[in-house]
């Protein structure tokens, strides 16, 4: 009955974005449609490069026993994305960007160095389609999430990377929700009211097959997003600015498939002042619901609550950036999840609870000499987890946490 519930919310949701757009195609707008305009525009294409290399020096951290105080050290390419964006009418776009499927030149446990030859795969392929300037619709493979932290774009995040715990179970084929690098296929519709200021967004997509279950409910999300000061207009969002826009923004969204609930709420700020010297900034907050037991597949999602923060100072004359970020998943599992997710053996709740739950503060300096294009980032981080003593003391659920250091060299252009 929830599952039915469900589909027909959305549906009623879609059908409303669709007459939506349908009384907005026949009002007048700035997409032009006369026959001398249509005939003036020429389709176009941009071409652009995305590379990330990382030093990552960090302790080991173990689920049983006490970890070495000694430092891991990794050089490794983390990201090497190739773009194209083409406009295929004044109406019509398209985006296409590879992956690497994972970091090359890591060196794993057997102390071998994976820099063999890695061939990049699909990671966005989506059409746009713009009924009217305040409506468009997308297909095909791209972001879901509900959050803002989980659609900002890579190359403007004011921390190092994305939070994890925004993209939790969301990242990998293997994981519940089965998407890729938090991509799924899938429908969305996007649109803008009240003078371009709140926006919604509205997307139905695969998920997860629920243990091969061809018959699996879609994925559904929503997001709302208002600016009370500029505007946002662009599809994914910016986490800092370097000055150059002033925004305060409140948002919030749903996540559900089948009985899985994810709710987010978020506000971000960036406020330039002086010589375009800025302020930029974010809290959010999320409650994941991992389903009921009749839907195995999803119990591998603990209840749980996520809050995630970050602020930095942009300084313009010296391209510096002092951030600071602090990251917490707090695990609530009830009794069949517990059951179902206990890997050690813990047998007590509130010690899988604790055992479970993650928690980081991090440090960080951003250095900006070509802004975007090329940027260099260094960051400490502090993770607290949880241990047990040795697989003979389940019982004592300990807390320990391990040092981590990253120095990020970014380089990007698309034009």
């Amino acid at each position: 009955m929830m599952r039915s519930h469900t589909c027909s919310y959305f549906l009623s949701c879609f059908l409303l974005a669709l007459f939506l757009s349908h009384e907005l195609y026949a009002q007048e707008d700035v997409i032009p449609t006369d026959s001398s305009s249509v005939e003036d525009f020429k389709p176009s294409i941009q071409l652009g490069f995305f590379l990330q290399s990382h030093w990552r020096a960090s302790q080991e951290r173990l689920s049983v026993g006490s970890p070495s105080s000694d430092f891991n050290n990794q050089l490794y390419l983390y990201r090497a994305r190739i773009l194209l964006g083409a406009e295929l009418s004044p109406r019509t776009s398209f985006f296409f960007q590879t992956e690497l499927p994972q970091p090359v030149g890591l060196v794993g446990g057997d102390g071998n160095k994976n820099i063999q030859t890695v061939a990049p795969v699909i990671l966005d392929a989506q059409i746009q389609y713009q009924f009217h300037k305040n409506f468009m619709m997308l297909g095909g493979m791209q972001l879901v999430g509900s959050s803002r932290q989980a659609l900002q774009s890579p190359v403007t995040l004011l921390g190092l990377d994305f939070s994890y715990y925004q993209y939790a179970y969301n990242l990998f084929g293997f994981q519940a929700l089965q998407n890729f690098f938090g991509r799924d296929i899938g429908v969305n519709a996007r649109g803008f009211v009240l003078d371009e200021r709140l926006e919604w967004r509205l997307g139905a997509f695969r998920g997860g097959s629920m243990m091969g279950n061809s018959q699996a409910p879609l994925r559904f999300v929503s997001r709302l997003n208002y600016n009370f000061l500029d505007k946002e207009t662009f599809l994914y969002y910016s986490g800092t600015n370097l000055g150059k826009a002033k925004l305060l923004a409140i948002g919030g969204g749903a996540d559900v498939q089948g009985s899985y609930r994810a709710f987010s709420a978020d506000i971000f700020v960036d406020l330039p002042f002086g010589n375009r010297n800025a302020i930029s900034g974010q809290l959010a907050f999320t409650q994941q619901t991992g389903g009921d037991p009749s839907q195995d597949f999803f119990l591998e999602i603990p209840n749980q609550q996520v809050l995630f923060f970050e602020a930095g100072l942009y300084l313009h004359k010296l391209r510096l950036q002092p951030c600071i970020k602090y990251e917490m998943q707090n695990i609530d599992a009830n009794t069949e999840q517990f059951g179902f997710y206990n890997i050690l053996g813990i047998n007590d709740i509130a010690g899988f609870n604790r055992f479970e739950s993650l928690n980081r503060l991090a440090f960080g300096l951003n250095f900006y000499p070509e802004e975007f294009g090329f940027h260099i980032k260094a960051q400490y981080e502090r993770i607290s987890y949880g241990n047990v003593s040795s697989l003979a003391n389940l019982e004592t659920v300990n807390r320990l946490s391990g040092g981590e250091f990253t120095l990020q060299l970014t380089f990007f252009m698309f034009q």
